[in-house]
């Protein structure tokens, strides 16, 4: 009876055990108005998840959020004219700088900093 006791207190730790799960994503908003984004330098951690919630208040302005992460295609919300929310979701990404953009409004441009 002993050692049921101790196998099950062994299954209890490696279920606890914080190796290989992934932590909780990192939200980051951009706001879309007046042609431009309200935000132009974004952080995040390495390794760490990412949401971007871009927030589109140009009245039926289209718009949408590209990060140039080095993937084929980019990933990107769908364009959709304002107001309108979306959401893009990023896998952790290694440290570096990278690239956001509007993919219709060349002065639609960011930086996300992941350290």
């Amino acid at each position: 009876m002993r050692a049921g006791f101790v196998v099950g207190a062994l299954l209890l730790t490696g279920a606890c055990s914080s190796s290989g799960l992934t932590p909780p994503p990192v939200t980051l908003t951009v706001r879309a108005e007046t042609m431009r984004f309200d935000r132009t330098d974004l952080e995040a951690p390495a390794g760490a998840p990412i949401e971007i919630v871009l927030d589109n208040r140009d009245n039926t302005i289209v718009h949408d959020i590209q990060v140039k992460t080095g993937a084929t295609p980019p990933p990107a919300t769908p364009r959709t004219g304002g107001p309108s929310v979306q959401r893009l979701q990023l896998p952790g990404l290694n440290t570096g700088t990278y690239e956001y953009v509007c993919t219709l409004h060349a002065q639609m441009t960011g930086k996300l900093n992941v350290r």
